[in-house]
């Protein structure tokens, strides 16, 4: 799935330092397409083998599928390792943004 481009102007940015924003709803979305990259990732099997009987080449062969297997569920791995601290940065940035704007009120209400 795309990311969603019609949102129209950024409405969800929290600062993060000098002039930098961070997009949450596109944050958010780029964590959901890494997970669903992960999970098609991790479910990529391999159910054939070549078999080449008498060859020097048959026991290399059978350890093809498990090592690429092996590869397969260590890059899906990392791509939810991704997902996931996407997904956590996002909630912080949130929760960051959400604390900043109560304290902007205490301070405009005069209650600080």
């Amino acid at each position: 799935m795309p990311l969603d481009n019609s949102l129209g102007p950024v409405t969800s940015a929290s600062p993060a330092g000098d002039g930098f924003f961070v997009d949450l709803v596109r944050l958010g979305q780029l964590a959901e397409k890494l997970d669903g990259h992960a999970e098609a990732v991790l479910a990529i099997r391999i159910n054939t083998a070549v078999r080449m009987p008498n060859s020097a080449l048959q026991e290399p062969l059978s350890r093809v599928n498990r090592i690429v297997s092996d590869a397969y569920t260590f890059i899906g791995g990392h791509i939810k390792t991704m997902s996931k601290t996407m997904s956590a940065a996002r909630q912080s940035f949130s929760g960051m943004e959400r604390a900043n704007a109560e304290q902007l009120g205490t301070y405009l209400r005069g209650q600080a």
